[in-house]
């Protein structure tokens, strides 16, 4: 009986790669690559295609729209080679827009390709900025944490100040409103900090609305539509309270509903804001080259005594 082995792995949305011809083991899709060379670690089953010829070629992807980027063609004489396929220029490329790698085995109808594979070059892109959020008594609500904050200086995001406390059970955040502004401040926060090219699941984003002084607790859903990354966004569950006072929009947002179960002087998680007019307009944002979609251009908050 002849038994055909096939390895599992996510090589990507689109291909299942039969056979086992050509194996990529990296770049894999999701991976957030800390520069833009584009280097194809590749296996080979040299005893089904020895000294056959195949086809590598590396494309940027912008909202389904492909561009070139390099192209190598090798012999499969070896079980395992290194592939250069050119670089990505800049150093930031995700959320809508990545790499993607294919391969195709010449004269046949063999094929696969990896993608989403996305590039934040950290030492290149990082901020220099840090939100210091200073401790506040366990037990406070939304009155004692803004009078907390109001003691030390707020950060300036376009025309709003953003300021914000920590306890064991929760972390505070208190926007000042703006007489008259129908804007829509967003709050990003990754807990894992992990500076990634693409947003995820459990990134967790509140938007406050100037107008109404109305928040949404919103995070996104992504998946590859065809060559598209598209995200889908719905809601988590925010169990803390929200109120003004004095002048100022506070909310309580407990660890555990952003999934960070236990908190410490020195953590650190990725942060931002984001500000937009009504019709989605960006205005500003903390840092200067945040992009919600890209948690990786966000900045950190160092939880502090």
């Amino acid at each position: 009986m002849k038994m055909t082995l096939v390895f599992a792995g996510f090589l990507s949305c689109a291909a299942v790669v039969a056979a086992q011809d050509v194996v990529i083991n990296s770049p894999a899709a999701w991976l957030t690559q800390r520069d833009g060379t584009i280097l194809v670690k590749a296996q080979f089953d040299t005893a089904r295609i020895a000294k056959k010829s195949v086809k590598f070629t590396s494309y940027t992807v912008d909202n389904g729209k492909k561009s070139l980027v390099a192209s190598k063609t090798v012999l499969a004489k070896t079980f395992s080679q290194d592939i250069k396929l050119g670089s990505v220029k800049g150093s930031m490329l995700g959320g809508t827009q990545y790499v993607t790698v294919e391969w195709a085995l010449t004269d046949t109808a063999i094929k696969g390709s990896v993608f989403p594979v996305g590039v934040l070059a950290i030492e290149k892109v990082a901020s220099k900025d840090s939100l210091k959020i200073g401790k506040v008594a366990n037990g406070a609500d939304c009155a004692a944490a803004a009078a907390a904050i109001g003691k030390k200086p707020f950060t300036k995001v376009g025309t709003y100040e953003i300021g914000s406390v920590w306890n064991d059970q929760s972390v505070f955040f208190a926007c000042k409103k703006v007489a008259g502004s129908k804007d829509l401040v967003t709050l990003a926060i990754d807990g894992k900090n992990a500076k990634n090219a693409f947003l995820a699941y459990s990134d967790r984003l509140l938007v406050y609305g100037a107008e109404k002084d109305s928040l949404s607790a919103v995070c996104y859903k992504r998946a590859m539509v065809g060559d598209t990354l598209r995200y889908t966004k719905t809601s988590w569950e925010l169990t803390g309270k929200s109120s003004v006072v004095n002048g100022v929009f506070v909310v309580e947002v407990p660890w555990a509903d952003l999934g960070m179960v236990k908190s410490f002087v020195g953590r650190r998680f990725g942060f931002s804001v984001m500000v937009s007019d009504n019709t989605g307009k960006s205005i500003a944002a903390y840092p200067s080259i945040a992009k919600q979609e890209i948690p990786g251009s966000w900045t950190n908050a160092l939880l502090t005594e």
